[in-house]
């Protein structure tokens, strides 16, 4: 994660943007922060389909991943 402490920005770990505040944690999509935008339409449906359909997920990160 980059970090512009004057202005207490940050760079989105999925998307590239930049946001301001602490972020969200971008796990499982990866390791890093994200902006709420994409802890909205990525990393929180990911984490729903991993509790309801966990094959499905699996798949999903393994070719994520494979990039």
């Amino acid at each position: 994660m980059k970090t512009n402490n004057k202005k207490n920005t940050n760079v989105c770990s999925i998307c590239g943007k930049t946001y301001k505040g602490m972020g969200n944690n971008a796990f499982p999509f990866n390791m890093g922060r994200c902006c709420n935008k994409c802890n909205d339409n990525v990393v929180i449906p990911l984490r729903i389909m991993m509790a309801t359909n966990p094959d499905r997920a699996a798949k999903f990160l393994l070719e994520l991943h494979k990039l």
